[in-house]
């Protein structure tokens, strides 16, 4: 065994370790669609969290893809710029813009945040809670339009390699229709279409 200094580390591979094959988030379409709506929109948190996380693996970038995630209009501009930027770099014709799908994402979260806010403190119910239901479509339009990008961008147009639901997907759908079931009486009942207990 020989010590020298000079001689590059050497660091031991771990079996099953292995890079994702992307550089970006690939899902299907209607995975992609039907994890948004049946979470009412929280499944954006974790695909801003994933976009991030494969960009970070995939280059050793010095990233933290949860607060990423999380406060994501922070980050969306510099997200939907990589995608256009891998579009072009692959020569992919793909009709959008992404500054201001970006920007529209921003201004329809901040309202929708707002909206939420003045909803839970019961001023202008139910016109709130049928702004940010509106707007939570508006939020699906921007991402969903970013990700055919993605999966154009990363030669997976369909989303083949994610379109499979997992036990975790299932899960999170069965919560999220449990939350649109309390949404949607917690409307009838702010409109008097039913009485509360």
């Amino acid at each position: 065994m020989s010590h020298d200094v000079y001689a590059t580390p050497e660091a031991p591979l771990l079996v099953g370790e292995k890079l994702p094959d992307h550089d970006l988030y690939v899902v299907s379409k209607s995975k992609f669609t039907v994890l948004f709506i049946s979470t009412l929109g929280l499944y954006g948190v974790y695909w801003f969290y994933k976009n991030f996380r494969q960009q970070k693996d995939r280059h050793n970038l010095n990233i933290w893809p949860v607060p990423r995630g999380i406060f994501s209009i922070f980050f969306a501009h510099s997200l939907f710029r990589t995608i256009d930027e891998k579009l072009k770099s692959g020569g992919i014709e793909y009709s959008w813009n992404s500054g201001s799908m970006a920007t529209l994402f921003v201004g329809a979260s901040i309202v929708n945040n707002i909206s939420s806010n003045l909803a839970n403190k019961s001023i202008g119910s139910p016109y709130m809670d049928i702004l940010g239901f509106v707007l939570t479509f508006v939020i699906y339009y921007c991402l969903y339009t970013a990700q055919k990008a993605i999966n154009l961008s990363q030669g997976d147009a369909e989303g083949l390699i994610n379109s499979r639901y997992t036990l975790a997907n299932y899960i999170w759908i069965l919560v999220g229709i449990l939350i649109w079931g309390l949404a949607a009486i917690g409307i009838l009942m702010t409109t008097g279409v039913i009485e509360g207990y």
